[in-house]
């Protein structure tokens, strides 16, 4: 038996020991004990324990069997040092030189110009498989815990905050001039008012006519007192923006600028 495929049989006992399930919709198809175009059978494995058997795999068959980019992260960041750690380095030299070199002069691999492209495909379609099966981070169970909603609030916030800074991806200003950022907020709407979610919900909706028929009490800073019987009235009367209102009644602190500055807005009775 080839030590390859010694490995790869050790993973998969390891797996069942530990209660684990790796197949298609959470790991790779590993060619084993010959790669792809050399034998058909083979096991699931894990990402980094796919990377390992490669390099092994490569020593066997005297041929690359594993994407440099990949088993290059792998050995790089890996969070465990294998027994044989340094000697999978001395594979990984040893192919992905020979290999790197050959795909550049054939424009394959990395170097092919629709390289991009083919991995946008792959996640593309994976996501779906994914998304199809309930796996992955599509697992109704995972999405519904707190690790997933503290996941994609801070990631949310990250990436929202970075690119207004940046005035990338909505926040391009030729973006959201554009036909197709108008388009995209005029089918958002719709598509709200029809579903009933968002500002369109009918609790939603109820709560805040209630809100907005509420008195507020307007102290302004010469001890003059104003009071209006909803904030709609107030807006009116005013001219106060409503997010000023809301700010400055859930604030406590006079509002800032314009010419009501240092009009401190209290709800009443």
């Amino acid at each position: 038996m080839l030590p390859n495929e010694e490995f790869a049989l050790a993973c998969r006992e390891w797996y069942a020991e530990q209660g684990l399930i790796v197949d298609e919709t959470n790991g790779e198809f590993a060619h084993c004990p010959y790669p792809e175009g050399m034998g058909n059978t083979g096991y699931y494995l894990l990402h980094e324990h796919h990377q390992h058997q490669g390099l092994l795999q490569s020593r066997d068959v005297g041929r690359c069997c594993f994407f440099i980019g990949h088993a290059k992260r792998w050995l790089t960041k890996s969070d465990y040092w294998p027994n044989n750690f340094f000697d999978l380095w001395d594979i990984y030299d040893e192919f992905a030189g020979e290999t790197g070199s050959k795909c550049a002069r054939e424009n394959r691999g990395i170097f092919d110009p629709k390289h991009e492209d083919k991995i946008h495909n792959t996640q593309v379609e994976t996501g779906r498989r994914l998304a199809k099966s309930g796996s992955g981070i599509h697992d109704p169970d995972y999405r519904n815990s707190s690790e997933y909603k503290e996941i994609n609030r801070d990631a949310g916030i990250k990436g929202g905050t970075a690119g207004k800074h940046r005035n990338t991806g909505i926040h391009d200003p030729v973006y959201r001039s554009s036909l197709e950022y108008y388009e995209m907020r005029s089918q958002v709407g719709k598509d709200q008012v029809e579903r009933k979610v968002g500002i369109f919900n009918p609790e939603y909706v109820k709560e805040r006519t209630e809100r907005n028929s509420r008195p507020v009490l307007f102290l302004y800073p010469d001890g003059d007192q104003v009071r209006y019987s909803s904030r709609a009235e107030a807006i009116r009367q005013t001219g106060v923006s409503s997010s000023t209102l809301v700010r400055v009644l859930s604030g406590g602190y006079p509002v800032k600028q314009g010419k009501l500055k240092g009009v401190i807005i209290r709800p009443c009775e």
